[in-house]
């Protein structure tokens, strides 16, 4: 993206998962068709080679081969390409940059360095360097769980890092401190920085958050991977004829446990090929779900409101995923 363009992100994100062949490696065939089934009408940009998308299991050439096929789906249907690119050593954040910059992504979506606890002047040197090399817009990735921190990024500390790294246009809010949240949102009015909800579980409160505060709030999203609709639904501020967006974040409860039940993106590619999605298996290096763990997720999934006849997913899907793969 050319740092002369207005940045303009917001709505509905999906953190993409990487389906894989029977030989672990990325199938690209069916990274196509999931692309496909997020349609534009919900869906305004993709996630690749973040958290999600088990990038720190693919080669150099395969995370070429990822990223290439997103940014070729993006360049046809105008939906927006971010990269993922965090890990412990800058060389690795440095190689991905690379990456995003070669594919004209639209943004980089960056959490601190993982395991360090970088302090503030840590922060400042790292996203710093990134902007000045680079000259990419930056998303800030709030996970202090992966990035080993042990806290949440305090309102001032991130006020003073986007003053001194003006690249950095948004941020991604996934600490799981509702509060914390809400501090961040707070400001992000007077700092120019947009807000992503980095957790689908807490997407409808930092929505309300951000209605009360003034400011619009998009959502990161690994369940969108499946229900782009369904998770759309929960970013709007206005009731629709068919469901309020708190009817809709009611109804999605049980997904989103059942999404949590195991670390990503085991439990997502578990939910979706329990689904039928044709995602293949977890890498080797990350692992699969417990058997303990899969029959938790599909209780989850196989579990039917009052008075409706099926399980939900077997509604929202429908034959949306065959009608794509044919």
């Amino acid at each position: 993206m050319s740092n002369s363009k207005t940045f303009d992100l917001r709505g509905l994100i999906t953190a993409l998962i990487t389906p894989t062949d029977e030989d672990g490696n990325a199938n690209i065939k069916v990274l196509r068709q999931l692309l496909k089934y997020n349609s534009p009408e919900y869906v305004n940009g993709f996630v690749g080679l973040g958290s999600t998308a088990g990038s720190s299991s693919f080669r150099k050439s395969e995370k070429e081969k990822i990223v290439s096929t997103i940014a070729e789906h993006c360049d046809k249907t105008k939906q927006k390409l971010i990269v993922g690119a965090s890990s412990e050593s800058m060389e690795s954040i440095i190689e991905d940059y690379k990456l995003g910059c070669n594919f004209n992504a639209y943004a980089m979506l960056t959490m601190p360095l993982l395991g360090v606890k970088p302090n503030i002047l840590g922060l400042e040197r790292q996203f710093a360097t990134l902007y000045e090399r680079f000259r990419i817009p930056i998303i800030y990735y709030d996970n202090e769980w992966r990035a080993g921190r042990g806290q949440t990024t305090k309102p001032d500390d991130f006020s003073r890092l986007v003053n001194l790294v003006p690249g950095i246009k948004a941020i991604k809010l996934a600490s799981g401190d509702i509060k914390q949240c809400e501090e961040i949102i707070k400001i992000c009015k007077d700092l120019g920085v947009m807000v992503f909800s980095g957790n689908d579980n807490q997407t409808r409160q930092m929505v309300k958050i951000g209605e009360k505060e003034k400011v619009n709030v998009g959502s990161i999203s690994v369940l969108s991977n499946a229900f782009q609709e369904q998770v759309a639904e929960t970013l709007k501020v206005f009731p629709t004829p068919a469901h309020s967006g708190d009817n809709m974040d009611n109804l999605l409860q049980n997904f989103y446990t059942a999404a949590s039940k195991s670390g990503n993106p085991r439990a997502i590619m578990a939910m979706m090929k329990y689904m039928g999605f044709e995602v293949g298996e977890v890498s080797e290096f990350i692992g699969p779900v417990s058997d303990g763990q899969m029959s938790e997720i599909m209780r989850l999934m196989e579990s039917k409101p009052q008075g409706v006849s099926e399980p939900l997913w077997k509604i929202w899907i429908g034959d949306k995923w065959k009608n794509i793969c044919k």
